[in-house]
């Protein structure tokens, strides 16, 4: 059995519960992520990050909240609609207030011409705790693939 431990000493009761409920939160974290993305909620995608947070996606690094919002919003006006979806994750709690993370990703994206681009990748997050709350420190955002997907000319039989 692969014990937890905490420097050479075994975790305790308490410290056991306060990680399983760090993993649980975190694993929430990611799904708000999406959901604020995909749902164009500023305010549930602001909730996610921490204030000093950073968001590497490949192209371009974004720097501080005000930096990752403005990133999305021209996200949100150049496409149409967007759906991630986070699966194979992997949580590992360092310390009482750090973390890391790494989750593939699916995402759906509408162009604005109807199109629509299937992309595949991979999230390796760093996550942190203040003041008893979790929060994205640093996304790196990395794309394995990006595919189109044939549209739908008639309705489903």
């Amino acid at each position: 059995m692969n014990e937890e431990r905490l420097g050479t000493e075994p975790l305790n009761a308490e410290q056991r519960l306060d990680r399983l409920e760090s993993r649980a939160a975190i694993l929430d974290l990611v799904a708000r992520y999406c959901h604020g993305a995909d749902g164009r909620d500023a305010d549930a995608f602001r909730s996610v990050w921490a204030a000093d947070a950073v968001w590497d996606v490949g192209t371009h690094r974004f720097a501080g909240l005000d930096e990752i919002l403005d990133a999305v919003a021209r996200q949100w006006s150049a496409f149409a609609s967007m759906h991630h979806s986070t699966s194979n994750s992997v949580v590992q709690i360092h310390s009482d207030d750090e973390a890391t993370g790494r989750h593939d990703v699916l995402s759906v994206t509408v162009m604005p011409d109807g199109r629509r681009l299937l992309t595949t990748g991979q999230y390796a997050d760093r996550y942190s705790r203040a003041a008893g709350r979790w929060a994205i420190a640093e996304r790196v955002a990395s794309v394995t693939s990006t595919s189109e997907l044939p549209t739908a000319e008639s309705p489903a039989h």
